[in-house]
């Protein structure tokens, strides 16, 4: 399985990068080979989200109630009333 970064879902779908035609042609090279090209579950990016921000003392705002799940995190969801 190949897990694709958000770098490169981006280039692949927005033909404004200039990475855009070589994105696609390795992705449709990919699937050609059967290769299974899946992403990494919502809460490692969270985790990730909420290593930096632990590491520079920074709040994360977001509307994912998942942030909570990490103590000592600083987190703010700004659309709640």
């Amino acid at each position: 399985m190949i897990v694709v970064d958000t770098n490169l879902l981006l280039y692949a779908v927005f033909d404004a990068f200039d990475q855009h035609e070589a994105t696609v042609e390795w992705w449709e090279a990919a699937i050609g080979r059967g290769e299974i090209i899946g992403a990494a579950a919502n809460l490692t990016t969270d985790a990730q989200i909420a290593a930096l921000a632990l590491e520079h003392g920074a709040t994360v705002a977001s509307s994912d109630t998942d942030f909570h799940r990490f103590p000592r995190l600083s987190f703010v969801i700004p659309l709640e009333p």
